[in-house]
């Protein structure tokens, strides 16, 4: 990735494969596993075993590396996030960054001395990352020493440039103290009768901090009036605007309307908010009456994935499923855009291995959906695309229409023996896959059977004990891995 050093990529990636593993990996095996050299491996081990002796305790998180084997140990209650923020902390594009950010930054020349960089290899890397920002309307500025873009866009980035790096396993922020914020945080809870989950704490801790430093530095958020004046008439904005001016940093942000709406936007898109009142009933109910845009473009894509997927959400679900698409069409509305500093778990990656037929066709509604009237609203693909995947996977059941295996059970016993095998199948496959069951005298994917059978096709044929054994199920769940994969790829062939 861009943001990242060769170095760092190579480190994150043989941290995050060691972590991942339960037996000890060897170097070659992790060779065998990764387009790096022995010797690359090697070298990267080594470098990230010296930072793990040098950063933390043996008892938090060991690593040895020799011919035979690569020790790792981690204790159950030590965060993995510490030992990335060590690499990242070195980043050269994240530290000129963040000196913009502080307004710490002199010049290209003061910089590239101090952390020992020749000044093309900075441009270099610079031009790479204007690239990235582009599409997304930032860009970096030698001349103005900033980050140029739309306030909330820059706010935006900064804080998931934060939160990817820190993640709560340090406050980066040195001009102001966390325990004020998280003061403000807790002021704000009681008066609002409302409380977040512990990671939407930090993270709206985060926001505000941000915007503190961003304000305090003469920078604006300018929201379009239709937003503030809707903002106006929704749950938290009036014991909001009473809190506000009594809390650190917030006289000024009562004052402006635009900074003001942006803090509450924050505070009511950031997953995790615990209230009795259910806020989001009462949203809802809001834009349904006004009719708003949010609710129009969120009723254009319930309407528009049936008619595409030629399928129908059950009636009864269609207003929780409202609230959620209307909180993240909210959330465009300020967060246009998202930003990916380092690779990490992404639940698109998920869809892709394990619905690949959805996915695809996912991908072309969302094709859609950017060329509809309310194109600007589907900007931020990196954000809706995965959230769309998964409020369909909650009220439809795809795994049936894409992940179907028909099986035939024959055996030698008893009827209420071969209701048994399914009973267990059901039991131990039924969430995977949309398991039918048919007579041996109709087509089928596989055959479970105890006894020899004629006129059936050898590799559609497993061969059990009179029980099913633990070998047994281990061939069953790569059979059915098997088939499924092998469907897919027929369906995806004839898709394209």
């Amino acid at each position: 990735m861009v943001w990242l050093e060769a170095n760092e990529r190579i480190e994150l990636e043989l941290l995050e494969r060691i972590d991942c593993q339960l037996t000890p990996y060897t170097i070659e095996g992790i060779t065998k596993d990764t387009e790096h050299s022995r010797n690359t491996v090697r070298k990267y081990l080594e470098m990230l075993e010296t930072r793990i002796d040098t950063h933390f305790k043996p008892e938090e998180i060991l690593l040895k590396v020799n011919n035979q084997k690569i020790d790792y140990f981690r204790n159950r209650h030590f965060s993995i996030q510490k030992v990335y923020l060590s690499i990242m902390e070195e980043n050269i594009t994240l530290n000129l960054i963040e000196q913009f950010f502080y307004k710490e930054f002199f010049s290209l020349e003061q910089f590239c001395k101090e952390y020992y960089v020749s000044n093309s290899s900075m441009r270099r890397k610079l031009k790479k990352v204007n690239e990235l920002l582009k599409p997304k309307q930032l860009r970096i500025s030698l001349i103005e020493r900033a980050l140029i873009g739309k306030e909330e866009d820059v706010r935006h980035f900064y804080f998931q440039l934060y939160w990817t790096i820190f993640r709560g396993a340090k406050w980066p922020f040195h001009q102001i103290k966390r325990e004020k914020v998280l003061a403000v945080v807790k002021k704000i809870e009681e008066h609002l009768d409302m409380s977040f989950s512990p990671s939407a704490r930090e993270k709206f801790a985060y926001f505000y901090a941000i915007s503190g430093i961003r304000r305090e530095q003469g920078y604006r958020v300018k929201l379009e009036e239709a937003i503030c004046k809707f903002m106006e008439k929704t749950t938290f904005y009036q014991p909001l605007k009473e809190i506000i001016p009594h809390v650190y940093l917030g006289a000024g942000i009562s004052t402006d309307e635009s900074e003001f709406t942006a803090i509450l936007i924050a505070l009511e898109i950031i997953p995790g908010i615990k209230n009795e009142k259910r806020p989001w009933n009462s949203v809802l109910l809001q834009h349904q009456k006004q009719n708003t845009s949010m609710y129009r473009v969120s009723q254009f894509w319930i309407t528009s994935f049936e008619k595409y997927f030629k399928l129908t959400f059950p009636e009864e679900a269609k207003e929780d499923m409202l609230q959620k698409l209307i909180r993240c069409h909210s959330r465009t509305y300020l967060l246009r855009h998202d930003f990916q500093f380092v690779s990490h778990y992404q639940y698109t990656d998920e869809l892709k291995e394990t619905l690949p037929i959805f996915n695809s066709q996912l991908e072309d509604f969302f094709t859609i959906l950017q060329k509809s009237d309310y194109k600007e609203t589907f900007i931020n693909k990196d954000y809706l695309f995965p959230r769309y995947a998964l409020i369909a996977l909650k009220y439809l059941n795809l795994v049936e229409k894409e992940k179907q295996i028909i099986v035939a059970i024959e055996t030698d016993s008893a009827i209420l023996f071969e209701e048994l095998i399914q009973d267990k199948l059901i039991a131990s496959f039924g969430r995977m896959y949309d398991l039918k069951f048919v007579s041996i005298r109709e087509a089928y994917d596989i055959v479970i059977t105890n006894f020899p059978l004629e006129d059936t096709e050898a590799e559609k044929t497993i061969f059990i004990r009179s029980q099913l054994n633990t070998r047994d199920w281990l061939i069953l769940q790569q059979e059915f891995d098997d088939i499924i994969k092998a469907k897919q790829k027929k369906q995806l062939k004839k898709r394209k």
